[in-house]
């Protein structure tokens, strides 16, 4: 597994840790609006705005997959839905200004080599 890690180039490896790690956080985010609102701390935009059980049911295993890894629930409020993007939308948005541009790097490596 070690060897297959390294195989794979460090930038695509971390792009896609990281966006596995936003939705998850974006997902837990979402989940903890929704124990709010059952709980009746949160009353804002608490109607379901769909229902997609039809297609994937919350209970069925690919659903509990899907839940536990980036938050899906087959019938989403709206403010779970307004936190879900915003969590994500924050999270990404820093990560890319937090991010050293690509020609920084390449002058810091063209001064190297002139070195």
């Amino acid at each position: 597994m070690y060897r297959g890690l390294l195989a794979i180039p460090q930038r695509k490896l971390f792009a896609v840790t990281s966006l596995m790690v936003t939705l998850v956080a974006a997902g837990l985010a979402s989940q903890a609006i929704g124990l709010l609102q059952s709980a009746d701390y949160a009353r804002f935009l608490s109607l379901p705005l769909w229902d997609s059980g039809w297609l994937v049911s919350q209970n069925s295993i690919l659903g509990k997959a899907l839940h536990a890894m980036i938050g899906y629930t087959d019938q989403p409020t709206g403010l779970q839905l307004i936190v879900y993007v915003t969590t994500f939308a924050v999270i990404w948005g820093i990560a890319r200004i937090g991010r050293p541009s690509q020609w920084r790097a390449v002058r810091i490596a063209t001064r190297s080599q002139a070195v």
